[in-house]
């Protein structure tokens, strides 16, 4: 609680803490289930999802980038804010990730044309960088 004591204001707790106690807590902005087909094979999933993940042979960023998707238009933009503006000139593992998950998107995409407009590649190349360099 705020508290005026004789025109300085200071924070006060409320409620008796300990050492140790925690103050504040953040929730991830997105996480992610450790089972994919929860998102490959929902009864609501496209049915190609799954077969693309098989062709992948990646289905967890598959399932990273499904569950990005099943986010608010809000919370995708704020998750794709943490690969910042720069962040690949400042930081060469990002720029390496980066650049690994876009050829292999690319070399897929070439490979099998039929999963091309199936999902939006930019954001599943972010997704994947993001979750590569950042662990969230």
């Amino acid at each position: 609680e705020l508290v005026d004591r004789g025109g300085r204001l200071s924070l006060v707790a409320v409620r008796r803490m300990r050492w140790g106690t925690q103050v504040l807590s953040e929730r991830p902005v997105l996480l992610v289930e450790a089972d994919p087909d929860i998102y490959l094979r929902a009864a609501d999933a496209d049915q190609r999802l799954a077969e693309m993940a098989e062709a992948l042979g990646d289905p967890w960023r598959l399932a990273s980038y499904v569950a990005f998707k099943q986010l608010h238009e809000r919370k995708q933009k704020e998750f794709l804010a943490l690969w910042s503006e720069g962040i690949e000139s400042s930081d060469p593992l990002a720029a390496h990730i980066h650049e690994q998950n876009r050829l292999g998107a690319d070399l897929f995409v070439k490979d099998r044309p039929e999963f091309g407009k199936l999902i939006y590649w930019t954001h599943f190349v972010l997704v994947a960088a993001i979750f590569g360099r950042f662990g969230v």
